[in-house]
């Protein structure tokens, strides 16, 4: 049985990645969110304990990117999936705006 603080809901959006110590980020996009954290798909695998800070963008429906802000946040990963590009890569949140 999983056990978990928070429940995973589906959320596919863009969310834009950069490592807390790189100038470039990457366009990447989520499978799943809940208040403890992210599951993203990226083209790159980054190492477990990674610092990321991430922008999670509404798409949903354009005229609601208004009403929603982008969520900022920094988060660390705690795993990253699978041997060649997309990855999966699951991080919990650190801080969030």
């Amino acid at each position: 049985m999983e056990r978990r603080d928070y429940q995973r809901l589906p959320a596919e959006t863009e969310v834009e990645i950069k490592p807390v110590d790189a100038e470039n980020g990457e366009q990447a996009a989520s499978r799943d969110m809940s208040g403890g954290g992210i599951l993203l798909v990226t083209q790159t695998p980054f190492p477990i304990g990674s610092l990321l800070d991430i922008e999670v963008r509404s798409t949903v429906h354009h005229n609601f990117a208004h009403v929603f802000p982008p969520l900022r946040a920094r988060v660390r990963v705690v795993r990253s999936k699978g041997t060649q590009a997309p990855y999966e890569v699951a991080a919990e949140f650190i801080e969030k705006d």
